[in-house]
This record gives C-alpha cells, sequence and structure tokens, in this order.
C-alpha cells in the first residue's frame, strides 16, 4: 500500500516515522468521484438489521407475496399479513417455498415487530397482523435465496 507522504507499506510498518512524526495517512486508491472525494460502495444492509430481523423481513416479504397470507393496499402500497405459516417437523410452507423452523424465531416475537416498525419497514399489529410498508417490501435482504428452498418438481 502506498501512503499520502509517498512511503511504502514496508516503510511504515515501523510505527512512528523516522523523524519522529505521526505514522501516515493511507491515501484510497479505490473509485473517485467527478469532485475527487472518494466514493463509498452502496451499503448493504442501511438500516442495520440483525440477522434475526433480516430472516423475518425476508420470510414477511415472501408472505406479502400470496394472497392467501396477506392482502394488498392498492392505494398505499403497503401488504396486511395475517395469516402466518404453522411448522410441521422442522420446516414450514410459504407459497412454493420452503423454510426452515430455525430461520423462522422472528415471525412470533413482538420485539422483532417493533424493530421493524422503528425502522419504518412495517407496522405492527402484534400479535393479530403485520403491515409491510413499500419499503419494507423493496428491502434487499439478501437472503431469499439462501433460507428460502424452491422445490425442483
Amino acid at each position: 500500500m502506498e501512503w499520502a507522504s509517498g512511503e511504502s507499506t514496508e516503510a511504515a510498518k515501523g510505527g512512528a516515522q523516522a523523524d519522529g512524526g505521526a505514522r501516515p495517512v493511507p491515501r484510497y486508491k479505490g473509485s473517485v468521484s467527478a469532485t475527487g472525494s472518494r466514493v463509498m460502495a452502496p451499503k448493504h444492509n442501511p438500516l442495520n438489521l440483525n440477522s434475526l430481523q433480516l430472516r423475518t423481513l425476508t420470510l414477511l416479504q415472501e408472505l406479502a407475496q400470496s394472497t392467501t397470507t396477506s392482502t394488498r393496499d392498492e392505494a398505499t402500497g403497503e401488504v396486511r399479513i395475517v395469516n402466518f405459516p404453522h411448522p410441521h417437523g422442522n420446516h414450514f410452507h410459504i407459497g412454493a417455498a420452503i423454510a426452515f423452523s430455525k430461520d423462522a424465531n422472528g415471525l412470533r416475537n413482538e420485539a422483532v415487530w417493533k424493530a421493524l416498525e422503528r425502522k419504518g419497514l412495517a407496522r405492527s399489529h402484534y400479535p393479530v397482523a403485520l403491515v409491510l410498508t413499500p419499503a419494507g417490501l423493496d428491502y434487499d435482504t439478501r437472503l431469499k435465496n439462501v433460507i428460502l428452498v424452491r422445490p425442483d418438481h
């Protein structure tokens, strides 16, 4: 790595510079905007949801796709989920997908519902219903293909 002072990484490994100065500041070689400032990649989880909240939101998004578990308000774009699946064995069915029970701990957890509500992704009517907002429906959890299994047949 090259440092802002022009030193190489090997020279900077010794800690302070030979002249007693502080450790040099790294020069970033990533993307740079037209104004010359460093551009950061978009954050994958901008609301800092924890793993339980991410898994629960993924399952809620899948439940929102089914007319047997939810109703859509066309005027607001929100989806009200009222029919939550019951596990049998170590899994349960959500539409055409299968999810493992271990990934569904938050579906009936009031604290998770309230956390999603605080972040603007849902409105809790615990334990009866949960309303996913458009932000909750569009939030990319990156878990859809990880925790939902779609049978080949």
